[in-house]
């Protein structure tokens, strides 16, 4: 998993060898500009065809030699600059050694014409002045350093995230290695930090919910992320406008518009290609920032697109230079007729439209078509790079990011191969609510963990066994048992619709199964006194799995175990799992139904009488309740067997007819809490943002630490 980090860090060394301070270069830039402005009995020397001629062509390397030797005194300079030529020479299978050509400008010294005309045909080597000499080294030394600046600010933009991770790895590593400093941390001005700073939205108080502006929908980061970014763009945007040296006369450039064209766009372009490891390794799976940081696929998710987004902005400005360049010239024809010319624009225009194609509302509305053109469009974008770049230079950045690719895929196979072919039983347990469980015998080569999730895939029962879709895992009573795992899947579209009316017509039935996995990390929610957790619908498989893991643990800390749900269909299919939690006298299970009953009009208070189940019709609030259930072993969950009843082994306080308000519910449990307070939750995004924000306010009602911790799968 190492072999990610690795490849960023290799990206970015070998850019920087290659940058790195050259005397010798700037000599062979300075000498090999002059010696090309002179007009030499060598014919027509087009693309491509320089150096093929000019290294067989004894007046052209007597004038090259000869101005090494005449402007710089030091020997393992000259080296350096001869050394560009002997690479350059051996190309085309003309090979030189330094003392050769040492020889050569030696021979040259009787010949030299020191009035040579340049544009005037020249058979003998030709001298320079001094001050055409120091010209052309100062133009171009000043746009080495400029396209070496495209390097600098890049692997800086590159640096930033690396502080960034750092960061969270420190605090992920103080979480779990020194709970209690952690935990000391309640003063004020730590309160007010997290209060408006690390807790919150950016905007108002949603996060998980978009932002709706009629017809535009945004995600919105927290206000951490928005740091991040909004420093990640300034930096963006100030690297592209500091260090610009223009002057003239310039050897290179006839005005300082064409320098600042000319630089601006290379900087661009070059910026852009540093950010590509960056974007692959935020868009991995197998992303070993994420164990290191603790943080979840949905942190970098947002860091992903950020730095996509500014890499297009890069390439477009990038493009549009070199367009401007080229109209100057009246050689836009001639550009376009340039492979890596051609490349380029593909690239931009792919990158541009994955942009595009990535905005909220159609990865949301169309998840499954986006997730096919982005990749096949990524991989399209990668291409273009490629031989955009393989002439030109800076492939280093696009061997990382394809190693990076291919290194996540792989591990995605790798995982695969080690869970092994799983067999599942599977079965509708919520018709209404379109609800399937799976328990899978899987290979038990990986140990089981709350807050662990696959991508699973379905071998039968689906139209597209090769699509795969990340799902909580937990283990049922039944399931720990026999050391299985349970997946309880809410059925919409593409491949969960399949295995619903697969599931609808064949009934209960045995699925192969592969799994990549297990993903995510376990919260430290089991180091605090106090611990809420709130799942809304499906989300109940997340919390469940860490409350049970403290009844495993044997742990005394107190649990306030929230469930909100439509109707008390939930219950039935859910209903072993309550009870085991219903086992420890620690845990306070809450159930909010927002629905009247799934089985008739009016509110159902249901309770045992006489070894039966009786329905009454009443208007309640809080109860002590019995639930309806289905035996695990039954097909039909809408056809109930026998009844079993909570209230025997615990208080269950079950609210009909209303959602909790829990910026009221959860500040009134902290504030009675004897000591820390973890806070998980896990539910639709309206959940999720009112659990945060309660969370905020949370702070003001107590003196001890209160942590948020948040399983949600965003796009």
């Amino acid at each position: 998993m190492k072999f990610s980090a690795l490849l960023l860090l290799a990206a970015v060394s070998e850019a920087a060898r290659d940058t790195l301070a050259n005397p010798g270069y700037h000599v062979n830039s300075a000498c090999n500009s002059l010696t090309n402005k002179v007009k030499f009995d060598v014919g027509k020397t087009g693309r491509g065809m320089t150096y093929i001629k000019y290294c067989k062509y004894a007046p052209w390397l007597g004038t090259y030699t000869h101005c090494v030797e005449q402007f710089e005194d030091e020997k393992h300079v000259q080296d350096q600059a001869f050394d560009f030529l002997i690479k350059n020479c051996d190309a085309v299978d003309v090979h030189f050694t330094h003392e050769q050509l040492r020889d050569i400008a030696a021979n040259a010294t009787p010949y030299i014409n020191h009035n040579a005309n340049f544009t005037a045909i020249n058979r003998a080597p030709v001298e320079f002045n001094s001050s055409a000499y120091d010209l052309s080294y100062r133009s171009g030394k000043e746009f080495k350093w400029q396209l070496d600046s495209g390097t600098y600010f890049g692997a800086g933009l590159v640096a930033w995230f690396a502080l960034v991770i750092l960061t969270g790895a420190v605090i992920n590593f103080a979480y779990k290695a020194f709970p209690q400093t952690i935990f000391g941390l309640t003063q004020r001005p730590v309160k007010t930090f997290r209060q408006w700073f690390s807790l919150p939205a950016t905007f108002g108080h949603k996060h998980s919910a978009p932002l709706d502006f009629k017809i535009i929908q945004m995600a919105t980061p927290t206000r951490v992320q928005s740091f991040v970014v909004f420093v990640y763009i300034a930096l963006n945007i100030i690297f592209m406008c500091i260090c610009y040296n223009l002057f003239t006369p310039n050897d290179s450039f006839k005005t300082k518009s064409d320098q600042l064209a000319r630089y601006v766009s290379d900087r661009s372009g070059i910026m852009a290609f540093t950010q590509l490891p960056l974007i692959f390794l935020f868009a991995g799976r197998n992303n070993i920032m994420m164990w290191i940081t603790g943080w979840s696929f949905d942190t970098f998710n947002v860091y992903h697109r950020w730095v996509s987004r500014m890499m297009t902005a890069h390439a477009i400005i990038h493009s549009v230079g070199y367009t401007v360049i080229g109209a100057r010239r009246n050689a836009l024809g001639v550009y376009f007729g340039r492979t890596y010319w051609r490349w380029g624009v593909v690239a931009t225009i792919l990158c541009s439209f994955i942009c595009i194609q990535s905005i909220y509302f159609l990865r949301h509305r169309w998840y499954d078509a986006f997730l096919f053109i982005h990749i096949v469009f990524a991989v399209m974008f990668v291409v273009g790079c490629w031989w955009h770049c393989e002439d030109l230079g800076w492939m280093q950045w696009v061997y990382a990011s394809i190693a990076l690719w291919c290194f996540d895929r792989l591990m995605r196979f790798v995982r695969m191969a080690w869970s092994g072919k799983s067999t599942g039983v599977a079965q509708i347990v919520g018709r209404e609510a379109r609800i399937v469980r799976i328990e899978v015998d899987y290979s038990q080569r990986w140990k089981f963990f709350p807050g662990a999730h696959v991508y699973l895939h379905c071998l039968k029962g689906t139209r597209k066994p090769w699509e795969s879709h990340p799902f909580t895992i937990y283990q049922s009573p039944e399931a720990a048992a026999e050391n299985k795992i349970t997946f309880l899947i809410k059925c919409y579209d593409g491949m969960t619709n399949s295995l619903f009316n697969y599931l609808d017509k064949n009934g209960k039935c045995s699925l192969p199964v592969l799994m990549d996995g297990p993903y995510g990390s376990q919260h430290p929610v089991h180091k605090y006194d106090t611990s809420i957790l709130v799942a809304g619908g499906i989300g109940i498989t997340a919390t469940y799995a860490y409350a049970q893991d403290s009844i495993k643990r044997g742990l005394k800390q107190h649990i306030v175990f929230i469930w909100v749900v439509s109707d008390d269909e939930y219950l039935k299919w859910f209903s072993q799992e309550l009870a085991y939690l219903q086992t420890a006298d620690n845990i306070e299970v809450r159930l909010y139904l927002t629905r009247q009953s799934s089985r008739n009009g009016g509110t159902t208070v249901m309770s045992e009488k006489n070894g039966g189940t009786v329905m009454s019709e009443k208007n309640v609030g809080v109860h002590e309740t019995a639930v309806h259930t289905t035996s695990s072993s039954e097909e039909n969950s809408d056809k109930a067997s026998d009844a079993f009843s909570l209230s025997s082994m615990g208080s269950v306080a079950v609210n009909y007819g209303s959602r909790p308000d829990l910026c009221v519910e959860i500040p009134n449990i902290v504030s009675q809490a004897a000591g820390t307070t973890s806070v998980m939750v896990c539910g639709p995004p309206l959940m999720n943002d009112d659990t945060r924000k309660a969370v905020a306010l949370s702070l003001d009602h107590t003196d001890k630490r209160v942590d948020y911790f948040e399983e949600a799968f965003a796009w």
